[in-house]
């Protein structure tokens, strides 16, 4: 239905051109149901197209190994777009299509600078290379001429049919228009054309170019002519008849060179002297669009066949040849050749490089794509087509993602950087700072160039924060990813836990001491029973956070001892080895006083008094004289050090004494003091037997002698 309604249209059109040239005889009312055939025809290009894609597997590449472009934004105007331009260094962006309106873009945003409502459709705009200028054809019959800054069209001619292409020199001085059977050029100071010529035939003018001096003016008609003039005359220089219609012409930038493509499926290449071509060569179908660089070395062409062609001057050889899923509607190519766009019915936009017949990028816009322009340094593509959107293409690296396999803090200072595909980028660098990174300067640290990989290796980074960014690079400029953080806090390093205790330990008296922590602020010493394997509540703590790398113990008696100690920082611990110590102290004394120099006198109190070793918990002590007993002196005592004794009265005078100290547990474990004086200076005893009381003895030797005579007594009788 809208198609029918697109088609009645262009017949109102159609009949009230033929009323304003007053059609009343028969050859006239000819020339007017052509031109409604031709306007159908033109206006509907798809009733035309093949419904059946290529199959897949004729094609020359596989679509996998393809990547898919970013665009930087999308429009979505009224209506289906019939073109699209772009200014030379892709900041200003122009379009027109069937909701009648003429759009100015700034490429850093997609809401129109402005736009104009026109009585028609728009097919065809065009914009001076600075952007300054813009020149638009409507189905309305007027060219439209406009400065950047205002949507209020500079001027606007009226002609009495439908204009079907504009062109605009680099300048924005002069301006070129095809329309039915004729070819208008201006001036950009008026509306009145500087001249026009009349092709002669009823045929529609559907492609105009212009030399960026606008010197040279190229056009292609219906009437299977190419033509070029000279801007100083509407008489053509020549003109060249091909074996059917020319949909499409182009022109280098000094118009040398002169690019065209017809319905007789062949490209064509003039050099701007001659009509006769220097080459041409036949493709699998209608030619319907052909660009060529600015100095003519590249032309692109594209064809109902599928296939994009790309040329150089020097042969009607294809350098390459790529086949899409359908139609290609639109090719466009920089400045410099290197790069060529093109727009196709399989709703793709394709990006090539001129030395590959391998796209750089697809975009699958969801409809068929009608138009496609490329800024001179390849960096910007636009599109438009029938799904009503307008897109706008960087060829710089596309958006990736930065990321780290560090942990959150990273505990060793050892991690990669890893980040996605930024798509056509050539290489990536990657850069450092101590601060959030948002430009790249010389305050970075560089620390990879124009790598390839998509990952880097980093080891031996200490306590600190680190901010890092990774810049995506090709020809035409960079793209910064994301800028990440990684704290590294890594834990105290690995030391080692020794001891100076022998093997066994006899005295219970060792030093631990350690190795030094990387990192460590602090130390804490545990103790316990069995081998320890992790802190818990379960051991001893010795000392805590001492900063010393050593402790001194002592006072540790038989068993076996396990230590480990800790190193702290504000990130985490770290554990020693384990070790062990195993205490077997010796038992024994050694008695202090007396000694050699010492002498007691009988009735006096004296300190006895000893050290020990080992576990020994109580002690007796004994006299002796001349090495022989003589008397107990304390049977049982604890083993404190020290006792006191009043020496026996009744001891006699020797240098021959000494003491010994036995452990009551073990008899075997004992010692000698030295020997030692012992003086008796109390009155002398009666004789007797020492040890014993003589009238004891005196008494009992009595009773025995009273028994004795009782008995010899009793005998006699």
């Amino acid at each position: 239905m809208i198609l029918a309604a697109k088609l009645r249209k262009s017949l109102q059109k159609c009949l009230k051109n033929r009323d304003k040239l007053m059609c009343k005889n028969k050859k006239i009312k000819v020339r007017v149901a052509l031109l409604l055939i031709l306007a159908i025809f033109f206006s509907s290009p798809f009733i035309f197209l093949k419904t059946s894609q290529s199959d897949d597997e004729a094609r020359a590449l596989d679509e996998r190994s393809i990547r898919s472009a970013n665009s930087i934004w999308s429009y979505t105007a009224g209506d289906g777009l019939f073109s699209v331009a772009i200014s030379s260094d892709g900041h200003y962006i122009v379009a027109g299509g069937h909701d009648n309106k003429v759009y100015l873009f700034d490429k850093a945003s997609p809401t129109p600078l402005w736009n104009y409502t026109t009585g028609g459709w728009v097919r065809s705009v065009a914009i001076s290379s600075d952007g300054q200028y813009i020149v638009a054809g409507s189905d309305d019959d007027h060219v439209y001429f406009f400065n950047k800054t205002s949507s209020t069209p500079l001027w606007n001619f009226t002609t009495i049919v439908n204009i079907y292409s504009v062109a605009i020199s680099s300048n924005g001085q002069y301006i070129a228009a095809g329309i039915y059977r004729s070819v208008y050029f201006f001036d950009k100071a008026s509306s009145n054309p500087l001249w026009y010529h009349d092709t002669g035939d009823a045929a529609v003018v559907t492609s105009v170019a212009i030399s960026s001096d606008g010197q040279y003016i190229a056009a292609g008609n219906y009437g299977n002519k190419t033509y070029l003039f000279n801007k100083a005359s509407s008489t053509p220089l020549w003109s060249y008849t091909a074996g059917d219609r020319v949909q499409s012409v182009a022109i280098s930038s000094d118009g040398q060179y002169i690019a065209a493509g017809s319905y007789d499926n062949k490209v064509y290449l003039f050099d701007k002297a001659s009509s006769t071509p220097l080459w041409s060569y036949t493709t699998g179908d209608n030619v319907y669009s052909v660009a060529i660089s600015s100095d003519g070395q590249n032309i692109a062409a594209g064809s109902y066949d599928d296939k994009i062609y790309l040329f150089d001057k020097a042969s009607f050889t294809p350098l390459w040849n790529y086949t899409t899923g359908n139609s290609v509607f639109s090719v466009a190519i920089s400045s410099d050749g290197q790069n060529i766009a093109a727009g196709s019915v399989d709703d793709k936009v394709y990006l090539f490089d001129k030395a590959s017949s391998t796209p750089l990028w697809n975009y699958t816009t969801g409809s068929h794509v009608h138009s496609v322009t490329i800024s001179s340094d390849g960096q910007y593509i636009a599109s438009g087509g029938w799904g009503n959107t307008i897109y706008l293409f960087d060829n710089k690296p596309y958006t990736f993602t930065l990321s780290t396999d560090a942990d959150v803090p990273d505990l060793d200072g050892i991690f990669s950087l890893n980040w996605t595909v930024s798509s056509g980028a050539t290489n990536y660098s990657v850069y450092r700072h101590s601060s959030y990174i948002n430009e790249i300067n010389d305050s970075l640290i560089l620390l990879a160039y124009e790598i390839t990989d998509l990952s880097l290796y980093l080891s031996e980074y200490s306590d600190e924060t680190y901010y890092f960014i990774v810049v995506a690079n090709n020809t035409y400029g960079e793209t910064l990813s994301n800028c990440i953080t990684v704290v590294v806090g890594l834990l105290p390093g690995s030391f080692t836990l020794s001891s100076n205790a022998s093997d066994p330990d006899d005295n219970g008296l060792f030093i631990l001491s350690w190795t030094g922590s990387s990192g460590a602020t602090n130390y804490s010493i545990y103790q316990y029973s069995s081998f320890i394997t992790e802190i818990n509540g379960s051991l001893t703590l010795l000392a805590d956070e001492i900063t010393d790398p050593s402790l001194d113990l002592s006072g540790y008696s038989d068993g076996t001892y396990y230590y480990i100690v800790v190193a702290h920082n504000q990130i985490g611990d770290t554990s020693s080895n384990c070790i062990t110590v195993i205490v077997q102290i010796t038992k024994s004394f050694t008695i202090i006083t007396p000694n050699i120099s010492s002498s007691w006198e009988c009735g006096t109190s004296q300190s006895i008094s000893w050290s020990s070793t080992g576990i020994i918990l109580n002690i007796k002590l004994e006299l002796y004289r001349n090495d022989v007993f003589v008397m107990e002196i304390i049977s049982s005592t604890a083993n404190n050090g020290e006792v006191y004794w009043v020496v026996f009265s009744e001891l006699a005078s020797s240098d021959h004494y000494q003491i010994k100290i036995i452990d009551v547990s073990n008899a075997s474990i004992f010692a000698y003091s030295d020997y030692f004086e012992i003086e008796n200076t109390l009155p002398t005893e009666p004789p007797g037997i020492p040890g014993y009381n003589v009238l004891f003895l005196i008494a009992t030797l009595g009773s025995i002698m009273a028994l004795i005579m009782k008995k010899c007594s009793n005998s006699m009788k």
